[in-house]
């Protein structure tokens, strides 16, 4: 499993005086980060939806954790979230909220969303290239071999990093 982390808000120390919370607008960018593929709150394309016709895909989760902490957040309408398209279809019951009126830190109101979505899939998929190259030119290899791993370790572990990324990839 591949688990990433959003958070809102997302300010420094010293905005927090100037900033006002409310639950509809910080659930709002929580789901645009989601439909993004974005870790942070900048940059969302707002006009991307899980029904929209756009020629970038939305990233697709398996499950999502929605953990809402601060003032009123019982009263915090969670339904943007339990929208289906931003769900694999056959996924049962796949988002989960949780609620606590303790505040995070010094935000006074906060959410977290933890999901097994698409997220890593680019980052993966470079890096994954980058070690062949470097498996092919055998670099570093004869480090790895001294201290007992083989040629086919290398080979096993690119093959259940693909299935993993081929795996994700048909969400």
């Amino acid at each position: 499993r591949v688990l990433s982390l959003r958070a809102c808000p997302q300010l420094p120390a010293a905005s927090l005086h100037f900033s006002h919370f409310a639950w509809t607008p910080m659930l709002k960018r929580a789901r645009q980060m989601l439909l993004n593929g974005s870790l942070l709150e900048e940059g969302l394309d707002w006009g991307l939806s899980p029904d929209s016709t756009s020629l970038r895909p939305i990233t697709k989760s398996l499950a999502a954790l929605l953990t809402l902490r601060g003032k009123e957040c019982a009263l915090a309408d969670t339904q943007i979230f339990a929208d289906r398209g931003l769900y694999c279809p056959w996924a049962t019951s796949p988002l989960s909220v949780r609620t606590h009126p303790h505040p995070l830190g010094s935000y006074e109101k906060s959410a977290s969303l933890l999901t097994n979505c698409q997220t890593f899939l680019p980052v993966t998929i470079q890096m994954l290239s980058s070690a062949y190259d470097m498996f092919s030119s055998k670099a570093y290899t004869h480090q790895y071999t001294q201290q007992g791993l083989e040629v086919e370790d290398f080979k096993d572990a690119f093959i259940r990093i693909e299935d993993t990324i081929a795996s994700y990839q048909e969400l």
